[in-house]
């Protein structure tokens, strides 16, 4: 549904942009940047409380939790 979609997008969105503040020292954000971000992660949790517990949200959250893992043989 469109909330998981909001939610989802939000993650990879956010994950890119703290990835950026952790391994590229000369970035810098501005204030409005910042508040930005956080509008956006309340917004996502907003819309990830509209709705947990059902079965779309539980196997997307399960996924994130597994990951990629490299396949042993």
């Amino acid at each position: 549904g469109p909330d998981l979609v909001h939610v989802a997008n939000c993650f990879v969105e956010l994950q890119e942009e703290r990835h950026k503040a952790d391994y590229h020292a000369g970035i810098r954000f501005t204030r409005p940047q910042a508040i930005g971000f956080v509008e956006r992660t309340e917004e996502a949790f907003r819309r990830l409380d509209s709705i947990r517990g059902t079965l779309e949200a539980d196997v997307f959250l399960g996924a994130m939790l597994l990951g990629k893992r490299p396949v042993r043989r």
